[in-house]
């Protein structure tokens, strides 16, 4: 019998009862399970340190052995789930891991803008050029933000475009619809277009507050991601759910909350972003940005 080290909050909702659950993919990092009750959700099984919303983390040795059995249907049982005969993994008493409130105050709109530009500037030390895929590159020119990579423009262009001037409009239908254009956007478990979407409702729901964003833009969360069960993964589907009420991977919000508030750029929140899937965080950070600049959000 193996114990789980920690459990995400929202996944952990789901794990109740007597169900099967089954693979849907795997990663260096770990393995996807889906739950069949009380509705279909997704679990992420890791031996990596982060926490997260749908993360149950695991200590060292154990994720090999998992995937090898998650081949099979996967039983939960009175809170424990049977991989095989002799691998099981106990969820009772588990401590559940949930992201704290923001407790410091917005950094000036100035200060916020150097940090996106210090963050870019060590992204690209990081990460080549012709590696950026997906938003963020696309998204920088139009914003005119310092230091950005060079970009002919890609697949997002015309949509941030038609989106910014959509989030300026304030008309809700017009907005939604521009929203869930981005929807399945991309390939992956969760492609480009749901990474931005859930970076930029993660800094809605986590720091609206502080920006002043119409009331239009404020119910349309939910909206969204009422669409995403149905016009993407069933993985971005409950990240977007989880980014309407604030909840996402420790990495994600180290980097929100560093952006909003910290005097400079820590690399190390960076770096973090960098390790969210192979640019899944940079696609996210490309809907923070848009969701804290200036010509969005006026403080």
């Amino acid at each position: 019998m193996v114990h789980a080290l920690c459990v995400g909050n929202c996944i952990a909702q789901y794990l109740v009862g007597d169900q099967n659950l089954k693979l849907i993919g795997q990663t260096s990092r770990g393995c996807f399970l889906q739950t069949s009750f009380p509705s279909v959700w997704t679990v992420f099984l890791t031996e990596e340190t982060p926490r997260g919303p749908l993360t149950i983390n695991l200590p060292t040795g154990v994720i090999n052995p998992i995937k090898h059995a998650a081949e099979k249907t996967i039983i939960l049982r009175h809170g424990i789930l049977h991989f095989s005969d002799t691998l099981k993994l106990s969820l009772q008493n588990t401590p559940l891991w949930q992201a704290t409130a923001p407790l410091s105050p917005i950094q000036p709109l100035a200060t916020r803008q150097t940090t996106i530009a210090e963050a870019i500037r060590i992204i690209k030390q990081r990460k080549p050029e012709n590696q950026l895929t997906g938003i963020l590159p696309d998204l920088l020119p139009i914003l005119a933000i310092p230091s950005h990579p060079s970009s002919t423009g890609g697949g997002f262009t015309d949509k941030l475009h038609e989106l910014i001037t959509g989030l300026h409009a304030s008309d809700t239908n017009s907005l939604a619809s521009l929203l869930a254009a981005f929807l399945g956007q991309g390939s992956g478990l969760t492609p480009s277009g749901d990474d931005f979407l859930l970076g930029f409702f993660l800094t809605l729901h986590r720091w609206g507050a502080h920006l002043s964003f119409s009331d239009s833009v404020r119910p349309l969360g939910r909206s969204i991601a009422e669409s995403a069960k149905h016009q993407t993964t069933y993985l971005s589907s409950n990240l977007i759910e989880c980014a309407i009420h604030g909840e996402a991977d420790q990495r994600l919000i180290n980097a929100l909350d560093g952006l909003m508030t910290a005097e400079k750029c820590d690399p190390a929140w960076v770096n973090g972003l960098l390790t969210w899937g192979s640019c899944s965080g940079l696609d996210a950070f490309a809907g923070m940005i848009l969701a804290s600049d200036c010509r969005i959000a006026r403080v």
